[in-house]
């Protein structure tokens, strides 16, 4: 991603957990390495995406936005690092799906791409809704 679209980084950090940060032109995408304890190797990798337009400023999770960009559920996009193959897979998983919202993240509607991704409606139980059925994905 720094030379296909001229971010600076890898730009790392320990304070609360490992992460590293690329960014440029009001884009940051931040990929963090968490302990997890829901999955017994330990090890998972998130990643969220920071958009400053000099208006607003907003962030999702990457997972999130794949969903909301009608591109793939949530779950395809890729998390685990318990092994060295697998942090390597993750890692190329998440650029790939920053290559395809790519296009989308930088134009002036993305803020709504970025608004969708982070809105959760319940039911009147206030559990998560379910996404639409026969949704035609972009990315199946």
């Amino acid at each position: 991603m720094i030379d296909q679209y001229g971010l600076d980084g890898p730009i790392g950090s320990d304070r609360l957990e490992s992460s590293v940060v690329y960014s440029g032109a009001g884009l940051r995408v931040f990929v963090h390495f968490n302990d997890d304890t829901h999955d017994s190797a330990g090890k998972r990798i998130s990643v969220a995406v920071h958009l400053d337009t000099g208006k607003a400023k907003v962030w999702a999770d990457l997972d999130d936005l794949v969903e909301s960009a009608v591109f793939a559920p949530r779950h395809r996009v890729a998390s685990k690092a318990h092994t060295g193959d697998a942090l390597r897979a993750t890692l190329d998983d998440n650029a790939l799906w920053i290559r395809r919202l790519w296009p989308i993240l930088r134009e002036p509607e993305a803020i709504e791409l970025f608004r969708d991704a982070n809105r959760f409606e319940s039911d009147k139980g206030g559990n998560p809704k379910r996404r639409p059925k026969n949704i035609k994905w972009k990315y199946p």
